[in-house]
């Protein structure tokens, strides 16, 4: 196990406070790299986390997307998503599949495809058509680099 902080090798854990010790995800290797510890930089942990079944990681996509076109921040999905075992690939999926991982500036381009076109808008609500305020491209692009992050992280031999 690797120190999240620094990559050092821990010996015996230190964990940052109470609620990183519960979740044991993100092992410091001393009490000064504890104290430098912030759950927005250093929320890869130094292990991977066990793979779930195909069932699961079906069902925490959905609830991944739910969250998404709720809107939630992106990032914060991703993340969750990753650090609950669901593959890469399927969070890249879902950014696409959602429409969040477009390129475009426009706000239109940010909803979800069921709500797009006069039938989407017609089904689900026009108000809901423009989206909330934290899906927009910024936001989008740092969850994008989140998980590239995931993936180089656990890349490496």
């Amino acid at each position: 196990m690797t120190c999240v902080v620094c990559r050092a090798a821990v010996t015996e854990p230190v964990f940052a406070n109470a609620w990183e010790k519960t979740r044991k995800l993100s092992a410091c290797c001393s009490a000064a790299c504890a104290q430098t510890f912030d759950p927005d930089q250093h929320w890869i942990p130094s292990t991977r986390p066990a793979a779930i079944d195909h069932m699961e990681e079906t069902r925490l996509s959905r609830v991944g997307g739910e969250r998404l076109r709720k809107g939630d921040r992106p990032g914060v999905v991703v993340r969750d998503l990753l650090l609950g075992g669901v593959s890469p690939s399927a969070v890249r999926k879902l950014l696409t599949a959602t429409k969040l991982g477009s390129e475009s500036t426009d706000i239109a381009d940010m909803v979800p495809i069921r709500q797009q076109g006069w039938l989407g808008r017609l089904i689900y609500g026009a108000a809901r058509a423009a989206g909330p305020d934290e899906r927009t491209p910024e936001h989008v692009d740092d969850a994008r680099r989140d998980l590239d992050r995931w993936t180089a992280h656990f890349a490496r031999p």
